[in-house]
């Protein structure tokens, strides 16, 4: 059964979103990202949350694993393609 708690109590975490500093991460700067110290999820779930946070701002990115424990990203403005 759920209770009633003191919402006022409790220290309330914001989004995924704002738990990694995308902003600098996107900057369009080729970084390498280490499991344990820059984030603490799987890489494969660090690979689609970054995919996922650069296509809601408009950007493409590269991703490539490196070994057991770092995620190479780079973000890149997307190119509009002319349909004609």
């Amino acid at each position: 059964m759920a209770t009633i708690i003191d919402a006022d109590a409790v220290r309330w975490t914001h989004s995924r979103a704002r738990k990694y500093p995308w902003d600098e991460w996107l900057d369009g700067q080729a970084r390498r990202l280490h499991r344990g110290d820059d984030f603490n999820c799987s890489l494969v779930s660090m690979r689609g949350l970054t995919h996922q946070v650069a296509r809601r701002r408009g950007l493409a990115v590269r991703t490539k694993v490196e070994d057991d424990n770092c995620l190479l990203i780079q973000a890149q403005k997307k190119e509009v393609r002319d349909v004609r």
